[in-house]
């Protein structure tokens, strides 16, 4: 019994943020892309760069470490903005603590379905039943 009670409160639940991978390559750097970047994160209804509404707010990383030209994040839009429309993330980024405009990568990247969803679309009928 005391078992089950260690186990229950050993169990943390889930949150909004998730982790987002990316591999990017800088034209003015030799390359593979090493260095610390800012980044923009935006969320949009459209593939398209320049298209689309965005979803959500911006969200902006002072410091990313880009080793490879690899840079992983954590991001956190909070659970409304996943519905059942498809996202699309769009990156821009600009040397860190540079005062230049920053650089919107190309293309938007979807955001897929993972295996653990932070909450299910039908969740809400279920609430209801």
């Amino acid at each position: 019994m005391s078992f089950g009670l260690a186990l229950a409160a050993s169990v943390a639940g889930q949150t909004t943020v998730f982790t987002y991978q990316g591999r990017m390559t800088d034209s003015t750097m030799p390359q593979p892309t090493n260095g610390i970047y800012e980044m923009q994160f935006k969320l949009y209804d459209a593939a398209t760069v320049g298209t689309g509404d965005q979803i959500g707010a911006t969200q902006t990383i002072t410091s990313v470490s880009v080793v490879n030209g690899i840079f992983t994040v954590q991001l956190d839009q909070g659970g409304t903005v996943f519905r059942s429309t498809d996202l699309f993330v769009e990156i821009a980024v600009r040397p860190s603590g540079s005062a230049a405009a920053f650089t919107v990568l190309a293309p938007r990247q979807q955001i897929m379905t993972a295996p653990l969803a932070i909450r299910s679309r039908v969740s809400n009928q279920a609430d209801n039943a």
